[in-house]
């Protein structure tokens, strides 16, 4: 993988998705012990679902990658291990590669972000959601994005609504605290350039360490990448693979590349 780019691979699912068992005994080598427990321990078969297409979506991104000749994969995976936070990250020997990567889901979409020693957060919402946006956000969002989604109406309140809120999660998640890090202190002001900026009044120093994407392809759902930036470069450059659930299947059974991608 280049060392300015980050890489990010969203998977639709669809009916042909919608079977636990069937999911298992497609992607079930990709998933240690201890996840295909979890993954057979949830009570929503759909949530079940979207664990395991998770976890086999982020093992074929490190398939894909990561160089086999330089980390080979016992299994055909790569085993993970759960930072401080609770962020997971890869375990050794993989952790040597500096590969970073986060992963989101939500109705019928998977996400994953991965980059070279960057830190990464990325979030995906369903929008099918019928919350009380108004009241949420006058409760956790600044003063200026609350009265922006105040003044919306139908579903340009919705969509307001889910960008800022995919913003903050994706945001807090690369930096390794989840929302217990503090919705209402972090805002984002969107240019007429199309970048983003963000304000972290719990963090000064924060406002200009990170960059921001967004990614509005898909009616029903809202994603936000954030990225670490790094001072000797640029923004980094996004490639964005959208597939589903049998193409993935495809890049399973495909070879590892010998060298870095």
């Amino acid at each position: 993988m280049a060392s300015n780019s980050v890489s990010v691979w969203l998977l639709r699912l669809d009916r042909s998705s919608a079977d636990r068992r069937a999911a298992l005994v497609r992607f079930g080598a990709l998933l240690d012990d201890a996840e295909r427990r979890r993954a057979l321990s949830y009570v929503d078969e759909h949530a079940s679902i979207q664990y395991i297409f998770g976890r086999a979506l982020l093992q074929m991104m490190l398939r894909h990658h990561l160089p086999a000749n330089a980390y080979p994969i016992d299994a055909g995976r790569c085993q993970l291990s759960i930072a401080a936070a609770g962020k997971p990250a890869l375990a050794a020997p993989f952790d040597r590669s500096g590969m970073q990567f986060n992963l989101s889901h939500s109705g019928l979409s998977v996400i994953c972000a991965m980059a070279s020693r960057r830190q990464l957060g990325v979030d995906i919402e369903a929008r099918a959601r019928e919350v009380d946006f108004d009241e949420i956000a006058a409760r956790h969002f600044a003063t200026g994005e609350s009265a922006a989604i105040r003044s919306a109406a139908g579903q340009s309140k919705q969509e307001r609504f889910f960008y800022y809120w995919t913003l903050k999660e994706a945001y807090l998640k690369a930096k390794g605290t989840g929302i217990a890090g503090g919705l209402h202190d972090v805002s984002f002001v969107p240019q007429r350039d199309g970048t983003i900026l963000l304000r972290d009044t719990g963090d000064v120093g924060a406002d200009d360490a990170w960059g921001f994407s967004v990614f509005d392809l898909f009616p029903d759902c809202q994603a936000a990448l954030c990225w670490q930036r790094r001072s000797s470069c640029f923004s980094p450059g996004i490639e964005l693979r959208i597939m589903d659930g049998r193409e993935l299947g495809v890049i399973a059974g495909q070879s590892r590349p010998e060298l870095a991608c």
